[in-house]
């Protein structure tokens, strides 16, 4: 019997079975007499430059450990948090279990990709090739730089090697690649707003989905199954698993924090928040049915911009984001409701889902404004990733592709250029030193301004914020505390259970004004936001217990906005009501990094130029949810009302400026 000949396929951020180009292409060829392979080895490698990856170090193994923590090149933030670790080791287990269903299975690894892979070669030949021997590494492309590098690297060692190397489109996004109206990456718009009208109707555009295999060619025989390295150890069950890696990645969340998560967690009903889900394509497409089935879809585009409620966010985007489903199954299942049918789907698959949908409202009456919306909002994925593609390492550039500083301010005219707050630790300024306490409070949710710090409290302890709140935290740290704004992208990327590198580096690009802004000196008024979208105070007693017992509403039911002024900024609190929460002393109440005067009501400014400016603000944003972009679409805050104030914490010292802003109630 001649040695096995060893297709190795790479899982990276393309954790499913289904609609999987790659499975698809595997058993299209298995079938062929031609094919170069006779057994698949399926391997996800967990990067250990993303990832911290000591939890999984052998206990008898007493040496340095082959790859340091995973920490972040600006902040020294640890790139993966708990949520996401925790998620991706739900996702890696499910598609385990998936592939054990049909006789195959996954090799999970730590360590980075082409090292793992060089050394299954070496395995193969230090006998001169009797067990086996590699034939090829098939995996997926993605567009940002590490990654990019990741599979230049693993194609180089293939072809050193004398095997087959092949890469294919990364197909879980909205439109494909070859479906695109330009050929050149250099022609995609400058703007979101001339993608999407180059790419209409959006619901013409998806190919059609790929069954999941029935079948895979079947894994090497034990004894040619390379070893794991001697320095680590994998469990082989779920939990132990879960364990092994959250271990190190928990440590370092809470040294980073200076916190233990679960002090905040006291008085926090957070496990009723549906922020939690379980990771894996299983747990996916069931929410994606869910979702449907609901009838949340008919009203997401009216919902969505809302922090909190029922159903307000499909909650897909951390399935997304490593491919556990793609944005044309999401399209797939929606045609199904629109169109009261699902004519070219599997006889099981039609009464499955056609039963679930039926009560859903809006069922069987075509496209309605909330499938629309959420078909745009997937189409930012898109957007992000072939940005992406086009800038490269500018992606994470401080001054964006075109090397300009942003503006200082809002309005029509540019300011000077300006220094970011820079962190970094040489040298030890007394300046530096500042800018590391203001983000140190603005990690854990303390800087005194009620919607970003709900918000940040949100995130660190589900993984999960809304997006108008994700616009908000950006727009504060970017344009009002003026830090470094790839502090705020590394933050998320830690603590984001839906991360996307293109999403995440282009959103807060957008924010800082340095990315393919078209308005680029807008600033929100977190006051004027709280005001529009927790108008009743319910996201930010959520999240900040501290403030429950503040009363706020009228003899209506309705908030009552001078109490909602304290609320939204605490330290307008009365000593009187500092001394009922016991808040005496509070940071975020004395020593608020930021005091915006608010005055409600009064007549609407104008400009500089003398001209009106509009008080409504546009909505077509990008939703944080499926596209994580702050869309193009929102408009610079209008005047209307008087000033906004900015009081400035600066060490001992304030600063002063005005700043305009919609404060028109």
């Amino acid at each position: 019997m001649s040695p096995p000949k060893i297709l190795i396929y790479l899982f990276r951020s393309d954790l499913r079975l289904s609609d999987n180009p790659v499975l698809h292409a595997i058993q299209q060829h298995s079938s062929k007499l031609s094919v170069i392979y006779s057994h698949l080895l399926p391997l996800y490698v967990i990067p250990a430059d993303r990832i911290t990856v000591n939890g999984f170090l052998n206990p008898e193994f007493e040496g340095r450990p082959p790859y340091p923590d995973a920490m972040s090149a600006v902040g020294g933030i640890p790139r993966c948090g708990p949520h996401r670790a925790r998620f991706l080791a739900d996702s890696l287990w499910d598609l385990k279990e998936s592939l054990e269903a049909i006789g195959s299975d996954l090799l999970i690894w730590p360590g980075k990709a082409v090292d793992v892979i060089d050394a299954i070669f070496q395995h193969f030949a230090t006998d001169g090739f009797s067990r086996g021997e590699v034939a090829g590494v098939w995996m997926v492309s993605e567009e940002t730089t590490e990654e990019a590098q990741e599979q230049k690297d693993i194609e180089s060692l293939v072809h050193s090697n004398g095997k087959e190397f092949r890469l294919f489109s990364d197909e879980k996004y909205f439109i494909d690649d070859r479906d695109l109206p330009f050929k050149c990456i250099q022609e995609l718009p400058d703007s979101y707003s001339e993608f999407l009208k180059s790419v209409e109707p959006l619901r013409s555009q998806p190919r059609k989905t790929l069954p999941s295999p029935t079948t895979l060619p079947p894994l090497p025989p034990a004894e040619a199954f390379p070893p794991l390295r001697v320095e680590y150890t994998i469990p082989n069950d779920r939990e132990s698993f879960l364990k092994t890696m959250l271990q190190p990645i928990d440590v370092q969340f809470q040294a980073f924090t200076r916190i233990d998560t679960r002090s905040i967690r006291d008085g926090l009903d957070i496990f009723t928040t549906n922020n939690s889900f379980r990771g894996g394509e299983s747990n996916g497409l069931e929410r994606l049915f869910h979702f449907i089935q609901s009838g949340a879809t008919s009203s997401y585009d009216k919902a969505r911009t809302a922090p909190v409620g029922h159903e307000f966010s499909t909650k897909l985007s951390a399935y997304l984001a490593i491919g556990c489903i793609t944005a044309r199954q999401i399209h797939e299942a929606m045609r199904y409701y629109e169109d009261g049918m699902a004519a070219d789907a599997p006889h099981y698959e039609q009464q499955t889902l056609l039963q679930r949908f039926r009560d859903a409202p809006g069922f069987g009456r075509g496209e309605n404004e909330g499938t629309k919306r959420l078909r745009q909002m997937l189409l930012w994925r898109d957007y992000f990733h072939l940005l992406a593609r086009k800038l490269g390492n500018h992606l994470f550039a401080l001054y964006g592709s075109s090397g300009r500083h942003t503006v200082r301010d809002g309005g029509d005219k540019k300011a000077d250029e300006h220094e970011w707050r820079l962190i970094t630790s040489l040298p030890n300024t007394v300046e530096r030193c500042e800018s590391r306490r203001i983000f140190e409070r603005f990690v854990v949710g303390r800087t005194g301004m009620s919607f970003i710090d709900a918000s940040q409290r949100e995130l660190l302890l589900t993984g999960y914020t809304a997006n108008r709140a994700r616009q908000n935290v950006a727009y504060f740290l970017a344009k009002l505390m003026r830090l470094d704004w790839r502090l705020g992208a590394e933050w998320y990327e830690c603590t984001l259970v839906d991360y996307d590198p293109a999403s995440n580096w282009g959103n807060w690009q957008y924010a800082a004004g340095v990315g393919n802004d078209p308005r680029e000196g807008r600033i929100f008024n977190p006051v004027k936001q709280a005001f529009d979208y927790d108008s009743n105070g319910e996201y930010i007693k959520k999240w900040i217990p501290e403030l429950r017992d503040l009363k706020m509403l009228d003899a209506q039911g309705n908030g009552d906005k001078p109490m909602l002024l304290k609320l939204y900024q605490p330290c307008n609190l009365g000593l009187d009501e500092k001394t009922a929460m016991s808040l005496e002393g509070a940071d975020f109440v004395e020593d608020p990094l930021v005091k915006i005067e608010f005055r409600i009501g009064g007549k609407p400014r104008r400009n500089n130029q003398g001209v009106r400016m509009a008080q409504k603000e546009e909505d077509e944003d990008e939703d944080e949810d499926e596209g994580e972009g702050e869309g193009e679409g929102e408009e610079q805050e209008a005047v209307g009302g008087g000033e906004a104030s900015i009081m400035r914490s600066k060490g001992r010292t304030l600063e002063k400026e005005v700043t305009r802003g919609d404060l028109g109630m």
